[in-house]
C-alpha cells in the first residue's frame, strides 16, 4: 500500500502510532511531503527514524530547507559555546528581499519558525550523525511524482506559486514549490487534468475551520496537513491510504 502524510513538526508518538494504526510494513511505502522538523517536541529524533527506513521517502519542506539552510553554514564540529561565531550578521526583512532572505539565508527565520528545539537536538548529536543528516537533507527531492491504481499523483510541499498546469515541476523556484500558500476560493482552480496534486504547508483549519484535524479534499488538490502539532486548534496527524483514499488520524 502506498500513504502519504505532510508535517509532523516533531511529533514523533503521533507518528510511531499511525504506522501501527495503519500496519506499516516492509511492503508498504510512505511519502511525507515535508516538515518533519521543527516546532513539536522530538524533530531529530523523528528525522532520524525516517532516515533510516527505506520505504519512506522524505520531500522537502520549508522547514527542512531552514534547518539545512543553517547546519550547513556551520562547522560540523560546532559547539553550544562557538555556533555564533559562524551565523552571517543579522538581516533586516523586508517586502523586497523576503523571496532572497528565505532561501538564501535561513538561521533567523529557521529558529523564529519553531527551530531552536531542533537546532539544539542537533548540536547534542555526534559528529558522524551530524554528517549523515546533513547528506540525507540535501538529497531530498522537491517533487514526486507516482501512479497509484491507474490515478497519478503530484505530491509537492505546497501549492506552487503562479501554477500552472503546462509547467513542468522543475521550472519552479524552491520558493514557489515550499512556502507558497492559496486562498479558501483557489482549491477549486484549474489544477493538472490528470493528476492529483497533494500538499500540505498550510494546516487544514486555516483554509476553513470546519476542517480542523481533518483532510482537505478538492476534486484535483488536497491538502493533508491537519496541523498535529496545533493540538489547541484541534489538529490531529492525517495519513492518506493512494490505493482507495481512506483516511487515518491520530
Amino acid at each position: 500500500m502506498n500513504y502519504a502524510m505532510s508535517d509532523l513538526h516533531g511529533c514523533y508518538d503521533e507518528f510511531l502510532q499511525m504506522l501501527e494504526v495503519i500496519n506499516f510494513s516492509s511492503d508498504d511505502n510512505l511519502i511525507i511531503i515535508g516538515d518533519v522538523v521543527d516546532r513539536g517536541p522530538v524533530s531529530v529524533k523523528l528525522l532520524q527514524n525516517v532516515t533510516a527506513r527505506k520505504n519512506i521517502r522524505l520531500l522537502m519542506g520549508n522547514h527542512e530547507w531552514f534547518m539545512l539552510g543553517t547546519i550547513k553554514r556551520l562547522p560540523v564540529d560546532v559547539t553550544f559555546d562557538n555556533f555564533k561565531e559562524y551565523i552571517d550578521e543579522e538581516i533586516e526583512l523586508t517586502n523586497d528581499n523576503v523571496n532572497e532572505y528565505l532561501t538564501e539565508y535561513s538561521y533567523r527565520n529557521w529558529i523564529y519558525n519553531g527551530g531552536g528545539s531542533t537546532f539544539n537536538e542537533y548540536l547534542s548529536l555526534s559528529v558522524p550523525e551530524r554528517t549523515d543528516l546533513i547528506k540525507f537533507l540535501d538529497s531530498l527531492f522537491y517533487y514526486y511524482e507516482l501512479t497509484v491504481e491507474n490515478q497519478k499523483y503530484m505530491l509537492v510541499h505546497s501549492v506552487p506559486a503562479g501554477f500552472e498546469k503546462e509547467k513542468p515541476m522543475e521550472d519552479y523556484e524552491p520558493f514557489d514549490l515550499l512556502f507558497s500558500r492559496i486562498e479558501k476560493d483557489e482549491w477549486n482552480g484549474n489544477f493538472y487534468d490528470d493528476k492529483i496534486m497533494i500538499v500540505g504547508h498550510t494546516p487544514t483549519f486555516f483554509i476553513d475551520k470546519k476542517y480542523a484535524g481533518k483532510i482537505y479534499r478538492k476534486k484535483r488538490a488536497i491538502n493533508i496537513d491537519c496541523g498535529c502539532v496545533y493540538k489547541d486548534y484541534g489538529g490531529k496527524l492525517g495519513c492518506l491510504r493512494l490505493e482507495d483514499m481512506k483516511e487515518y488520524y491520530i
